[in-house]
């Protein structure tokens, strides 16, 4: 957006040596009172089934499913007598 008082890019970029990422700039000479108030949603998107998913949900689902496996695997041992 032009000739508002501000610019904002069409693709946001996160800069990672700043640990920042510019939502909009404003015009040099502008002036504006108020505040933003932003949300963030973080997701991933190289897990096939998990596109779009918050982040916080896809590894509490991952914690449950090791914990399943290893209380599989616990229980399985003892049946064999591997673990007393």
């Amino acid at each position: 957006m032009r000739g508002t008082g501000f610019s904002m890019p069409t693709h946001h970029v996160w800069d990672s040596t700043k640990d920042e990422m510019a939502l909009f700039t404003e015009d040099s000479g502008s002036q504006r009172n108020g505040y933003i108030d932003t949300e963030f949603l973080v997701t991933f998107s190289e897990i096939e089934g998990q596109e779009r998913k918050p982040a916080i949900a896809v590894l509490n689902a991952f914690a449950v499913e090791v914990e399943r496996v290893l209380l599989a695997i616990e229980a399985e041992s003892r049946r064999l007598g591997i673990v007393k």
